[in-house]
């Protein structure tokens, strides 16, 4: 009786070890695709109406974005303009430093663009993207750093509509599922229904890109 159990506790014991030891050794792969979510400006001159002494006003278009690859960032349509402009793009929204970008793609329609980034030196993290079903009550979005639940109002052909207030400078936030995967990104705030209007985006990005689809 006493080896019966002494054999049991042994296969216990190495039967533990075992899966301790893959634990540790095996590669888990984890995500962190927030630290690729950036701030993108454009600065651009416009008439001064009040005084045309003056001349020319300095105005800044700003919104956000993703880098979905070292040099390839995903933001918005109506954030960026031509394909002959600079655009600086931001890790942090209090940070001096920045990388020159130049647009590469833009689609009004979906209200989605991609920008080449030149010379980028910094680590940028992998990202998946991921899916949301018909029944999906929530997605999310980073708040800073903290990753914050959003409610799905509705969900129409390509769009999500969520139950969240959003600021000017907002349009560009990116949305993921519960496990970080990316599944659209904010294109406008619906004042009259107090809804974020999320544009779905998917891999099918990438195929844009190489066919220069709606590029206007």
């Amino acid at each position: 009786m006493k080896k019966t159990f002494f054999k049991i506790f042994l296969l216990i014991i190495i039967f533990l070890g075992v899966n301790f030891f893959a634990y540790k050794t095996l590669p888990i792969e984890k995500y962190f695709p927030e630290k690729n979510i950036i701030f993108l400006e454009k600065s651009e001159t416009e008439p001064n109406k009040k005084n045309i002494l003056i001349g020319k006003n300095l105005r800044k278009i700003s919104s956000k974005g993703i880098f979905l690859k070292s040099d390839l960032v995903l933001s918005v349509a109506h954030g960026v303009e031509s394909e002959d402009d600079n655009y600086k793009v931001f890790f942090n929204e209090k940070n001096e430093d920045f990388l020159e970008a130049k647009l590469i793609f833009k689609d009004k329609k979906a209200d989605l663009a991609l920008l080449k980034v030149e010379n980028n030196d910094k680590k940028v993290e992998k990202i998946n993207f991921g899916k949301i079903g018909k029944n999906e009550k929530e997605i999310y979005f980073f708040d800073g750093t903290a990753f914050t639940r959003a409610e799905i109002e509705k969900i129409e052909e390509n769009k999500i509509f969520v139950k969240e207030e959003f600021l000017p400078g907002s349009s560009g936030t990116i949305f993921f599922d519960k496990d970080k995967k990316i599944v659209g990104i904010l294109s406008e705030y619906d004042l009259k229904e107090r809804l974020g209007v999320v544009v779905l985006v998917d891999e099918s990005i990438f195929e844009k890109l190489e066919k220069k689809q709606n590029f206007d």
